[in-house]
């Protein structure tokens, strides 16, 4: 979108003639289709006036006689973008503070213009404990940490950014958690590369976070070289695809719906190239009875990962290898993960190469993700035996679930949990662990974003610290929510699980020696 306005210099005629006869033109058109007739009379005149002030200023500049404009981008943030305020729970939270950039360009200052990047040692401890489970059944974790935003989108920054940025202090905080991450075991492809490479077309988007087919490309590019210099890249069935240029890719913003939010102008969309990697054409008409091979590299990614942007695609043509695509949009760092690892996909074939696609400013030093993703890479209790389980209705309020009668020695660090919930579940329900000593481990389980989303939770005991030699007494469950009172109708159907009563199958489980012992390393 743009807009008129009268200029204060001479630019080239041709510029001026164009405009001048475009908006005679869209004046023109508009009144004869009865929209302008329409207009308030206020707006008119001052169309009419900046048409009459633009004649003048030309006869004052010795011109021919013809209005003179100027075209400026539409439209910049309005103070209200700058304010924290403006930025409440839900949506807009995700995208504060919005900074306006040169072209049109939007960042957020918490998650574009960050300068730090990495985990804590504690996160560096857990995520090598998480790629040990993982080797432990013959899988490779590739970690695909995108460049932030700022860092690659620089020269759209403004001169002076409302928070301090500083481009060279981010590209080297983002190059050594890189090698922090490589000092895990997990294998890091050379991202930090991407930032000093010339490209005609951009990584981002500029008015939405997720980067464009074009920038997807290029990180496919660096992440299949370094998955042909493993190993285990021989153990992969061959097989050749081809990218073709599917149209266009239509992008209206998530920046920019915020920026409508709060300043009230909307925006265009941006179109981009869009692109469909397929198998090729095989020369062999043997090959229609050759037996499918399953994929044995998986792609578990955010919305970045989505076929819109053809990432699995490109990596499957620069492999030659097919790739299983599981990413989950909305889901973020960990939504398509713990989703993945208890599924039969995983638990029957697990793959040979695992790539894990997450953004910058995603917390690689979630302990909660962790407690969950180390005992799914083994199904939970589906590969451990119970050492307490009961399977009980849960009323609303406190439940006590699981209780250690007898006392035994039950470690934290050697125990984990596994909840089924069945019926009415709950968005949320909270779990709190207690210990012989008195201290207590609260846990809040949602529904959508903690645990496998069909109610089944999974977690270790809390570790760190002196947690791990605490002995597991006894879990409550929580329930906030009470069961819906089914309602007769003539049309109702016979009852469903919405008026079921909520049921939990809880056990604890211990750890297999190897496991307990892998944990110990890891520590």
């Amino acid at each position: 979108m743009i807009i008129l306005k009268k200029m204060t210099r001479l630019r080239p005629q041709l510029v001026r003639v164009s405009l001048a006869f475009a908006l005679a033109t869209c004046l023109t058109s508009a009144w004869s289709s009865g929209d302008l007739q329409q207009t308030e009379p206020a707006v008119l005149s001052q169309m009419s006036q900046s048409l009459s002030l633009g004649r003048e200023s030309s006869v004052q500049n010795g011109a021919s006689g013809f209005p003179q404009f100027s075209a400026e981008t539409c439209c910049q943030l309005c103070p209200q973008a700058s304010d924290i305020r403006s930025y409440p729970s839900g949506f807009l939270s995700s995208f504060k503070v919005l900074v306006q950039g040169r072209d049109g360009w939007l960042f957020r200052s918490e998650d574009d213009l960050r300068m730090n990047f990495g985990a804590d040692a504690e996160g560096l401890r857990l995520l090598r404990e998480f790629r040990q489970t993982l080797n432990a059944r013959g899988v490779e974790l590739v970690l695909v940490m995108q460049p932030p935003r700022g860092l690659m989108q620089a020269h759209k920054l403004p001169q002076n950014t409302p928070v301090p940025y500083n481009a060279k202090v981010a590209e080297s905080s983002y190059a050594a958690a890189l090698e922090q991450i490589r000092s895990t075991g997990v294998i890091v492809p050379e991202l930090e590369k991407l930032p000093a490479q010339e490209a005609e077309d951009d990584y981002f988007f500029r008015g939405d976070h997720h980067w464009t087919p074009s920038g997807s490309r290029r990180t496919a590019q660096v992440v299949a070289d370094r998955i042909r210099s493993m190993s285990a890249y021989a153990d992969l069935p061959k097989k050749k695809f081809v990218t073709e240029r599917d149209g266009l890719l239509a992008k209206r913003g998530t920046m920019q719906k915020a920026a409508r939010l709060i300043c009230g102008f909307g925006a265009s969309d941006q179109y981009v190239p869009r692109y469909v990697t397929t198998p090729a054409e095989s020369s062999s008409s043997s090959a229609l009875f050759d037996e499918e091979v399953a994929p044995k590299v998986t792609l578990v990614g955010t919305s970045n990962s989505e076929p819109a942007y053809n990432f699995g695609g490109f990596i499957s043509e620069y492999l030659e290898a097919d790739v299983l695509n599981v990413a989950n949009a909305g889901g973020g760092m960990d939504g398509a993960m713990l989703s993945y690892l208890p599924s039969e996909e995983f638990q029957t074939n697990p793959p040979r190469v695992l790539i894990w696609e997450i953004e910058t400013y995603h917390n690689l030093s979630d302990p909660d993700f962790y407690r969950q993703a180390i005992p799914l890479v083994h199904n939970g209790c589906q590969s451990s035996p119970a050492v307490i389980q009961n399977d009980v209705t849960l009323r609303k309020g406190r439940n006590e679930v699981l209780f250690n009668s007898g006392v035994r020695l039950l470690r934290g660090d050697r125990h984990f949990l596994d909840l089924k919930l069945t019926g009415n579940v709950p968005e949320e329900i909270e779990a709190v662990v207690w210990y012989t000593d008195g201290n207590k481990d609260q846990i809040k389980l949602e529904k959508a974003d903690f645990g496998t989303g069909d109610g089944r939770f999974v977690l270790n005991l809390r570790q760190g610290g002196d947690w791990g030699e605490q002995t597991f007494l006894s879990l409550d469950l929580v329930n906030h929510f009470p069961a819906p009172v089914a309602v007769a109708s003539a049309q109702a159907q016979p009852s469903t699980d919405a008026a079921a009563p909520l049921r939990v199958d809880a056990k604890l489980c211990s750890k297999s020696s190897a496991h307990a012992n892998m944990a110990g390393r890891a520590q």
